[in-house]
């Protein structure tokens, strides 16, 4: 990362690590096709009822290993080897005790979140069982995450990718045994999802005891306090802002819920397109993140803007061509996941609004990756704050209020992309102005 030429370095981190999301995205797809196809419409809206909710306690695991991949790239930087291994075993504990007090949050609080997102009656306590199972293996995937970052942090895209294929599979293959099988509907599908997550994180800290630690590593295992410090000042702000933006998601989903099942299956069926989409901005984003905090330890500037612009204009590029080519596809696409000709309406509807303009988040994803990677934890985190958590509800309570249509709730999307993608952009040109 420090030399040689950006573009096939960027491309050979990047695409790597957008596939790996988008691969572990398509067995996600798979969890809701099997629940459509065999459980039925409202067994995938159940699913769905879930999706902010379990976005915002992944989102939590995903922010925390951004504070990872920044603290230990910026140490390989600066050649601080030994730091590294001391700053594993942190990692370790930390994820655990993360990943626990999540996990419990979850599982407590089921049912009243559902209720007050006005789950609608028919299809609650499906969404109750779902995320209380799912919720379970929370730890597991703080752990797989935190651990990905570390290999991430040494340009290693390519074994966690392997590790989200196998594990994807088995997912695959245990969604049709519990759910075709055994027919136990939601309840098989988080069962799945749970055993393939101990599998991933297994599988990535198998790899990180034998390649990053020596004989010592489990004689002197301890939280070393000072590392703590410098990995959640960056990682907890990006949870934070994960959290945050799945909040509003949730005020969206209680809104959403009003249209009915065939709104809500629709709609869960389209957001797997979406998550494709915003996989790749995301992908270059932590690659942006990544190029910085190295370049910026070695301290080479220069080489760090030169990272932002090839990250942005590659982003841009992908998220066109997959987009535009859903799109154009819609109702074929739907067919996947359901043959009820409401679902596939509704779907198709948010293919239109939502994904053809998916495009608009690389403005501010990735601006935020770059900001982190400088040391600018909170002012990503601020922006989308007011972008997401504010504007959304505002636009809701307001024009959707008065215009009570699904279109014009969608629209909430697109035009919170570009309030936050303009605010992100300023911050960028305000904030590094000092670096040459």
């Amino acid at each position: 990362m420090l030399n040689g030429s950006l573009l096939p370095k960027i491309v050979a981190f990047a695409l790597p690590l957008a596939a790996a999301s988008i691969l572990q995205q398509l067995f996600n797809a798979a969890d809701v096709a099997v629940v459509g196809q065999f459980a039925g419409g409202n067994g995938m809206a159940a699913v769905g009822a879930n999706g902010p909710v379990v976005n915002i306690l992944v989102g939590f695991a995903t922010g925390l290993a951004v504070g990872v991949n920044v603290h230990v790239a910026r140490l390989i930087g600066r050649g601080y080897e030994r730091s590294v291994h001391e700053s594993i075993q942190t990692i370790i504990f930390l994820a655990i005790v993360m990943g626990l007090v999540v996990a419990s949050v979850g599982f407590i609080a089921a049912r009243p979140i559902l209720k007050l997102m006005n789950t609608p009656k028919d299809i609650l306590w499906e969404a109750i069982l779902y995320l209380r199972v799912y919720s379970i293996g929370i730890p597991f995937v703080m752990l797989y995450n935190c651990g990905s970052a570390i290999l991430r942090s040494r340009g290693d895209t390519r074994r966690p990718l392997y590790i989200l294929a196998a594990c994807g599979i088995i997912n695959i293959i245990l969604n049709l045994i519990f759910v075709v099988g055994f027919h136990t509907g939601v309840v098989g599908v988080a069962m799945a999802t749970d055993i393939s997550g101990v599998i991933s994180a297994v599988l990535v800290f198998r790899i990180i005891l034998k390649d990053e630690v020596d004989e010592s590593f489990f004689k002197t295992l301890s939280i070393h306090t000072g590392l703590v410090a410098g990995i959640l000042k960056i990682g907890l702000p990006a949870a934070l802002q994960g959290m945050l933006f799945s909040l509003s998601n949730i005020i969206i989903q209680s809104a959403l819920n009003g249209f009915g099942p065939d709104a809500i299956a629709g709609n869960t069926a389209a957001v797997n397109f979406e998550y494709i989409s915003f996989f790749i901005a995301q992908a270059f984003s932590q690659t942006a993140m990544t190029f910085v905090s190295q370049n910026l330890g070695a301290k080479q500037p220069e080489r760090c803007k030169t990272a932002f612009k090839l990250c942005v204009i590659l982003a841009v590029v992908l998220q066109l061509v997959i987009n535009t080519s859903f799109v154009l596809a819609g109702e074929y696409v739907m067919r996947i996941f359901s043959s009820e000709p409401e679902v596939i309406a509704y779907g198709v509807l948010r293919l239109r609004i939502v994904v053809l303009f998916h495009v608009l988040i690389s403005s501010y994803e990735i601006t935020a990756g770059v900001l982190r990677g400088y040391g600018f934890a909170m002012t990503p985190t601020i922006i989308s704050v007011v972008g997401t958590c504010i504007f959304r509800p505002l636009w809701i309570a307001t024009y959707f209020a008065a215009h009570h249509t699904l279109t014009n709730l969608l629209l909430v999307y697109p035009m919170s992309w570009i309030f936050t993608g303009i605010m992100m952009t300023i911050a960028y040109k305000v904030k590094i102005r000092n670096y040459t």
